[in-house]
């Protein structure tokens, strides 16, 4: 902040003197008569200096503010891209989940076809075993399926 100056008259001789503000006095450079600051001008200077302080309070509480502001905007966006990425996450979790069990679903599916074609097959097996044995009085047939191959057609 630049030096302020009081500009005045000597009263005695009328020359231009200046005061530094608050300085509380000084001689005549001309006359050597002693001279009193006015008291008025020192009074306006102070209340220009507490305004200024004001400004420079009223603009430091404006910045701060500004940054509060900012990082509660910052912090937000934060927090909903977090929420966005939580829910995509858990949307990606329950897309995986979903085709987890589909999958799981499709195997079940698939080990029944085949448990059903097993039994079918056995079964058929079976009626050709029954049609083809002798009656218990006749001979004894000339094939017979082993015991494995009635429970495994794959082992016959």
């Amino acid at each position: 902040m630049a030096e302020v100056a009081n500009e005045m008259k000597c009263p005695n001789c009328g020359a231009s003197l200046t005061l530094k503000v608050f300085q509380e006095g000084g001689a005549c450079t001309f006359c050597g008569a002693e001279v009193e600051p006015d008291p008025t001008f020192e009074l306006a200077q102070m209340r220009e200096r507490a305004g200024q302080v004001r400004v420079q309070e009223a603009e430091a509480e404006a910045r701060k503010a500004e940054a509060q502001a900012d990082m509660v905007r910052r912090v937000s966006e934060m927090t909903a891209r977090g929420y966005r990425q939580a829910a995509n996450a858990e949307r990606g979790s329950r897309r995986a989940s979903l085709f987890v069990g589909v999958a799981i679903a499709f195997l079940l599916l698939m080990v029944l076809v085949r448990v059903l074609r097993e039994r079918a097959y056995y079964d058929k097996m079976m009626q050709q075993t029954v049609a083809t044995e002798p009656a218990a009085n006749d001979a004894p047939a000339a094939k017979t399926m082993s015991s494995d191959a009635r429970r495994h057609p794959r082992h016959r």
